[in-house]
Parts: C-alpha cells; sequence; structure tokens
C-alpha cells in the first residue's frame, strides 16, 4: 500500500516536469484587459474615433426650423415722383419752387417687418464624424406696399408728377389734379422677395470631444434671390372741356379720362462658392454659438422697364400709347449683366438643450449683398415731351434720348432674430 502511493506520487511529479529538490519558476504574463466594444454610437461617443470591424453605424442626422422676424434696406426711389403746393401757380409742384412739397421719392420708403422661414438638415458622412453635409435654405414672405394721392371731386389739393424737361432744360411737372380744372389720383406700388439656399461640407475638427462639437469649418455653395418692383400709375378726369388732351385729341370732360403707367422691375440672381465657420460654447443646458461666412461669385442683374397711356371713354379703353411718362421708347425694354459680388452673413444665437435630442434657440443674422439693382434707381427724371401722349407738344416718331436707361446698382442688407428648434438623431 505504501508502495502504491509512492509510485503515485513519483507519476504525479514526472508529469508535471518538476521535482521536490528544484526550484519552481514562474513567469507573470499579465493578460490584456477586457475590452467591451459596443455599439458604434458608444465608441465614438467615448472619444475613441474608431469604429469597430463588426459594428453596424449608422449616420447622425441633424436638423433645424427657424421663424424669421427680419427687416430689409429700404427701396431708395432718388427722384421726387409726387408732389404737391399750396398756391397753385403755373411753377408750383416742379423741383426748385419754394412753394413745392415732394410727398414721394427723392429718398427710400419701407417695407417693414418680415416673416420667413429658415430650414437646415445635416448628415455625418463617416463613423467618426469627422466630416458631413448639410444643406438650407430661407425665405421672406412677399411685400407689397402702397401708397395712394387722391384729390376731391373739386379737384383739390394740388397733385402733380414732377420732372426735367429735357425740350425745354428746366424744370417742370404734370399736373394730376387742380382746383376746378381736373381731378385725380396716384397710385404707387412697392414689391420685394427675398430668398436663398446652400450647401456645404462640413468638417468637425473637435467630435471625438464632445457629442455636439465646439466648431466647424465649412465651405460650399450659395445662392439668394432678390425679385422687385415699383409701378407709378397716375389717373385724370377733366373738369372743363379741351383741358386734358391724348395724342393731340382733346378728353371728353364728361365720359372720358386718360391714365398713365411706368413699371420697373428688377430680379438678382446671385451664385457662388462659399466659405465660412461656426464656433459653439457649451455651457451644460446652457450654449452660444457665432457663425462667419461669406459668398464670393456672380450677381445676375436684370432690368424691365415698361409703360402705357390710355384714354378711357366711361372706363373702357379707346385709344393707347407705348410708354407712360418715367417710360419710353427710349428706355423701355429688358436689360441684363453680371457683375462680381460679395455676400457675407453672420449670426449669433443662443441655445437650450429641452432633451438630448432636441435644442431651443434664439438668435441673430445679418445678410450683405454688393452690386444689386433695385427699381427705384433705375428711373431717369429727363423727359422729352414730345414722347408723351398726354403732353400738347406730343410729336410721334420724333427722335429722342431721354429717359434713357443706365444700369444703378447698390449695396442690400437684410437683418433680424430668429426663433428655432434643431433636432439630432
Amino acid at each position: 500500500m505504501r508502495g502504491k502511493f509512492a509510485w503515485v506520487v513519483a507519476l504525479n511529479l514526472a508529469l508535471t516536469g518538476s521535482s521536490w529538490g528544484q526550484t519552481v519558476v514562474r513567469r507573470n504574463i499579465q493578460e490584456p484587459p477586457l475590452v467591451q466594444v459596443g455599439p458604434a454610437q458608444t465608441a465614438l461617443e467615448q472619444g475613441t474615433g474608431v469604429c469597430a470591424p463588426d459594428c453596424h453605424w449608422t449616420p447622425r442626422v441633424y436638423a433645424s426650423v427657424d421663424y424669421l422676424w427680419w427687416w430689409i434696406q429700404d427701396g431708395p426711389v432718388p427722384a421726387p415722383l409726387v408732389s404737391t403746393a399750396a398756391v397753385d401757380t403755373p411753377t408750383a409742384g416742379t423741383i426748385g419752387d419754394p412753394e413745392t412739397v415732394v410727398l414721394f421719392g427723392g429718398k427710400s420708403f419701407g417695407f417693414g417687418d418680415f416673416a420667413g422661414l429658415r430650414f437646415n438638415v445635416g448628415v455625418l458622412c463617416d463613423p467618426s464624424g469627422a466630416w458631413g453635409l448639410e444643406a438650407g435654405g430661407f425665405f421672406l414672405e412677399e411685400r407689397t406696399v402702397s401708397f395712394a394721392f387722391a384729390s376731391d371731386a373739386a379737384g383739390s389739393p394740388l397733385i402733380t408728377r414732377p420732372f426735367f424737361d429735357n425740350l425745354n432744360h428746366q424744370e417742370s411737372a404734370y399736373d394730376v389734379s387742380s382746383q376746378g380744372r381736373f381731378r385725380g389720383r396716384m397710385d404707387i406700388t412697392g414689391t420685394t422677395e427675398l430668398w436663398g439656399g446652400e450647401i456645404n461640407a462640413v468638417i468637425h475638427p473637435d467630435w471625438g470631444a464632445s457629442d455636439r462639437p465646439r466648431h466647424d469649418l465649412f465651405i460650399g455653395f450659395r445662392s439668394l434671390a432678390l425679385d422687385e418692383s415699383l409701378i407709378v400709375q397716375s389717373e385724370l378726369v377733366p373738369l372743363q372741356a379741351g383741358i386734358l388732351v391724348f395724342k393731340n385729341q382733346a378728353v371728353d370732360p364728361q365720359f372720358g379720362s386718360q391714365r398713365t403707367m411706368d413699371t420697373f422691375g428688377t430680379t438678382n440672381r446671385f451664385y457662388g462658392p462659399q466659405l465660412g465657420a461656426r464656433f459653439n460654447w457649451d455651457g451644460g443646458y446652457w450654449g452660444a454659438g457665432l457663425t462667419a461666412k461669406v459668398a464670393l461669385g456672380v450677381n445676375q442683374q436684370k432690368v424691365n422697364i415698361f409703360g402705357e397711356s390710355l384714354a378711357l371713354t366711361n372706363g373702357v379703353v379707346v385709344d393707347s400709347n407705348p410708354g407712360g411718362i418715367l417710360s419710353q421708347n427710349t428706355n423701355i425694354g429688358h436689360y441684363s449683366r453680371n457683375e462680381f459680388t460679395l455676400a457675407p452673413e453672420i449670426g449669433a444665437h443662443l441655445y437650450y438643450d429641452v432633451t438630448d435630442w432636441l435644442r431651443a434657440r434664439v438668435g441673430y443674422n445679418l445678410l450683405y449683398l454688393t452690386s444689386v439693382v433695385r427699381p427705384g434707381s433705375q428711373i431717369d427724371r429727363n423727359i422729352d415731351v414730345q414722347q408723351v401722349a398726354i403732353d400738347p407738344a406730343f410729336t410721334p416718331g420724333l427722335a429722342a434720348s431721354r429717359p434713357r436707361f443706365v444700369f444703378r446698382d447698390s449695396d442690400f442688407w437684410a437683418h433680424g432674430f430668429n426663433f428655432g428648434l434643431e433636432v439630432r438623431y
């Protein structure tokens, strides 16, 4: 029994490669730590920036919408278009007469405040979240403003349309209403509409440090559009026989009237590459951001000028002539050109994280454009009266040179507040 026990012990020693008289040397081999890699999103959120080979990455998408409360630069009208005077004299209503008061023109007119919307959507395009794509746009409501100047049935007060008489080289004016002679009214309508869009490749240099990047750089393409018009209309009804003429024919004081219309329309289409940056300061639930960008490109400027004069009997058109007063054969037409333009924009906002995926924000933006055409600036107040159908000196077919068209552009701005929500998932 004792021998059998000794044999078992000897066998075990042989199998283990050890002996009772030999020192056992053990090497301490450190095992690699156990790393549990979950979904790709968890690895990214830990700041590794690496997606495991077997993870399934889903692009992160974010979208926002903002209500805009904006203002735009007033519409310029350098030329005085409507005037009056307390005393009806031969020079009443003309520019330079001490009694003349300009009722419209000679300065800009406002469009008031605008409502609008801005939207943006973006997606991260690689597992590390280092870059992505964004697309967005905005629009302001189309706005129409109107100004009316009318006399009473007896033709009071005096209303005139001042201009420079290119034939006689002096200031002059067409009467729209005059006490006891004719009654009338003038209507001026201005419209404007602004919108734009952009698409950008966005770089998030420090995405790995936070779920929401502290700053972004972007490069892309931007477009902007501004459409405007200015329409000037007048209507006169004679109170005496032979007091008004149309194409050298007397207008019937009982049933007749005359109308003139001058229309100036402009369109601006800007296209160009864009560079910009965004900076965010994150304070937990609260934070602030600043955006600056500039686009350089071409603005396609277009100007359309149209006009007509009408003779009416009982409200029915019985005769017409191309051109009103400020629009004649010498400037009526369609004109276009391309101009190099800058379109910088800056914005600032404050935000509050309502949840992990919903952010509320309020901010301010300023958009600027150089080399923009606007309708009021395209008016030439120098008139060859032989072209005007309501003028006694009307001479059809006579060569004339004024009014003429010359491109006149200026800078333009729009700015205001925005209130919006941003969603991330």
